[in-house]
Order: structure tokens, then sequence, then C-alpha cells
């Protein structure tokens, strides 16, 4: 399994997440959902104002949209 990219301020934040939905698009759909669930509890916890801004809705459509095709395990309090 490939490190996890770093996340930080609003353009590490954006290398992330091209990172990982550049790995969701060519196979590895764990390693991108996991670094996208990451990314999203780490603007979310450093609530970085840009990050948060920008870069939170795209993340949020990438789990919806990859979250649809069975990529990300339901939390146990999720109805199936």
């Amino acid at each position: 399994m490939m490190p996890f990219p770093d996340f930080g301020d609003v353009q590490d934040n954006d290398t992330a997440l091209h990172i990982a939905l550049h790995a969701i698009r060519h196979g590895d759909m764990a390693w991108g959902c996991e670094v996208l669930v990451r990314l999203r509890e780490y603007i979310c916890t450093t609530k970085e104002v840009k990050s948060l801004q920008w870069l939170l809705p795209q993340v949020e459509a990438a789990l919806q949209r990859y979250g649809e095709l069975g990529c990300i395990p339901r939390r146990s309090s999720e109805p199936s």
C-alpha cells in the first residue's frame, strides 16, 4: 500500500485530493477513498478556511460519487 499524502494548507490538501482521485480512476478504489475520508476528517478538524471553502465540497462530492459504487464501507450506525 502506498503511503498517505501529507495534509496541511489548501495547496497540500488540493494535492492530496488529486492524488486520491487519480488512484480511484486508476483502479485503487480502497486506497483513494481512504485518503478522501482522512482528508475530509482533517479539513473538518483543523477548520482551515480555504480548504473548508474550496476543497471540502469536492471531497464530499467524490465520496458521495464513489461511495455509491461501494468503495467506502458503511459505518455500523448507517442503514444498509
